[in-house]
């Protein structure tokens, strides 16, 4: 799984994750696309954020095989840690032609009803737990 990884890496890869479920077009992939444990990934991001201008390309099967492997590492994360899902999830989220995060710490904290710096410390806490 994440053997061999850096935090840092870790990190990367949560974030091409999200950059890849950005590019994934609404309809038109196969049913066996198991998408349905990011549900929660696309709702966040369809309900807050404004739809995008331009349209990134499809992704390859190659970069949806590794986005279904580092979404794995969160949802991997014991049931205790919702919250630190969530806000892996969310801050996962990449704008894949700008390259900026769809949210920012304060609105990931606003939505969650934490202070932002408490929602850093569960990232780097849920990236821990990912890597171990």
């Amino acid at each position: 799984m994440t053997e061999g990884l850096s935090v840092k890496d870790i990190v990367e890869r949560l974030e091409e994750a999200g950059k890849t479920e950005i590019s994934l077009p609404e309809r038109g992939y196969s049913p066996k696309l198991a998408q349905r444990h990011y549900r929660v990934v696309r709702r966040l991001f369809h309900d807050e954020a404004a739809p995008l201008a331009l349209r990134p390309p499809a992704p390859s099967a190659e970069q949806i095989s590794r986005m279904e492997e580092a979404f794995g590492w969160v949802l991997a994360l014991p049931e205790s840690e919702v919250v630190t899902r969530r806000i892996l999830f969310a801050r996962a989220m990449v704008h894949p032609i700008s390259n900026l995060h769809i949210f920012s710490w304060r609105q990931i904290g606003r939505t969650l009803g934490l202070d932002y710096r408490l929602v850093q410390k569960k990232f780097g806490e849920g990236v821990n737990l990912a890597k171990a």
